[in-house]
This record gives C-alpha cells, structure tokens and sequence, in this order.
C-alpha cells in the first residue's frame, strides 16, 4: 500500500497510484495526445506561479490559468494545473496555497496526501510525464472530463534518509489513466475530483 502510494502521486502517478490504492477506483482513461510539460507551472496562457514553494512560513499561492475559452481548459491547462500539482509533492512542507488550482475533492485529497508525506519523511524528486490528454465535454457547461495518461517512471519518492521508496514498482505500474473532473470556479477552471479505474493501464 505504502509502495503504491509512492509511485501515484509522484504520479500523482505519484499521484495516480496513491489514489488507486487509496480507494478511490473511478476512472481514467486518456486517448488524445498531448506533449508532457516538464515545468511544474499551473499556467498554460498565464504566467507561472507567482511564489516557489519553499519551506518558508510565508504560503505561497500559485496563479492559476486562464481558459482559453468558458467552453473548456485545453489539454496545455489540464496539463499544467497536473503539473502544478504534482510538483508541490517536492517539499511538502512548504506552505503553498493550492485553491487557485484545486477545489473539492481534489484539493483535500492533495493537502492530505502532503500532508501524510509530511509526517512519513517522504518527498518527491523528478515529474511525471502526461503521455496524453483526452479532454471530453458534459451535460454541464461548467464541468469537463480530462482522461490523462501518466508516465511516473521519470518519478522517485524519498525518505528522509534518501533512499527510493518507490524503487520496487514494476515498469507496467509505472504508466497509469486517471480521470480528472474540473469545474469552472469563478472564472477558472480547477481541479476537482480525480479517479482511477480497475484497470489504470495506458
């Protein structure tokens, strides 16, 4: 359980798995394809975020991205806020302030996480790589479905003494689907809820 946990959210696959693991089976499911942004930014057509996370008593709020458009994010936005995420798992006692991203679910979900991380010693070092995003349209304008594809190989979760605690996941655990669920929040989109499936393979 633990070992899984590493390897999600990282994914937030060491995100991803962490879910899974967690209880949380949904959904995810990515087919359109979209390149990965190395850069933990939550901006797409907005600046980056405004403070690094540090581990300074300060909390730091990231920015976060302008839609393009109110019909949806574009898989650049979906792909960011990811991103955005993923990377406050790197000091996860940093105060960072999240909301401009994340809502419901998903930002209790994360503060959680970070939060447990905290406690465990554990911290994250390199991102995962969105292999595709898939971004599908619902009944409510103000929700949209993402089905991401997420490679954690490029991810490590380490202890306090350095040591890799997700060195023992197999190569096929190591690309998972998620499906993430954002909502259009006084103006932005963020993310709210994400799920995996039975079977997260991608």
């Amino acid at each position: 359980m633990l070992r899984h946990r590493a390897a999600a959210l990282v994914t937030v696959t060491a995100v991803f798995f962490l879910g899974a693991c967690d209880g949380s089976s949904g959904s995810s499911a990515p087919p359109a394809s979209t390149s990965a942004t190395s850069a933990p930014t939550a901006t797409s057509t907005a600046p980056a975020p405004e403070v690094t996370p540090t581990s300074t008593a300060v909390t730091s709020t990231v920015e976060a991205p302008t839609p393009d458009s109110p019909a949806g994010p574009d898989a650049s936005v979906v792909e960011n806020i990811l991103q955005t995420t993923w990377a406050s798992l790197g000091d996860p006692g940093a105060e960072l302030d999240l909301s401009p991203v994340l809502t419901g679910t998903a930002l209790e979900d994360v503060q959680n996480q970070r939060q447990e991380w905290i406690i465990n010693e554990w911290h994250q070092e390199g991102m995962a790589r969105i292999v595709s995003t898939e971004i599908e349209h619902t009944a409510d304008p103000a929700v949209v479905l993402a089905r991401v594809c997420v490679d954690s190989a490029g991810v490590e979760v380490k202890d306090e003494n350095g040591a890799t605690v997700n060195s023992d996941i197999p190569p096929e655990e190591q690309r998972s689907l998620m499906l993430a669920t954002f909502s259009l929040v006084e103006g932005r989109w963020k993310l709210a809820e994400r799920q995996f499936p039975d079977d997260p393979r991608c």
